[in-house]
């Protein structure tokens, strides 16, 4: 199981250009019925171990610029962000 504390190139350009709040901000002005969005980075304060029984749980790390990252077994980064 990897549970290295580097976050892989392509995931830093995703969380770095936020692309996730791109794609889904293209998204959601297509909506007729939606009139008005913002977006709000969430940003977990506690840390959570990683539980070596059942590795598809979440776990956090810090990054090399002590940001708390959230990640799971599969190696899937968590980028979350509520409206």
């Amino acid at each position: 199981m990897n549970s290295s504390k580097t976050v892989r190139p392509h995931d830093r350009l995703y969380l770095k250009e936020n692309r996730y709040k791109k794609t889904l901000s293209k998204f959601l002005k297509n909506e007729k019925s939606i009139k008005n969005f913002k977006f709000y980075d969430f940003s977990m304060k506690k840390n959570l171990k990683i539980n070596h029984k059942d590795y598809l749980r979440s776990w956090t790390f810090n990054d090399d610029k002590n940001k708390k990252i959230l990640m799971n077994g599969t190696n899937l980064l968590h980028c979350f962000f509520y409206s």
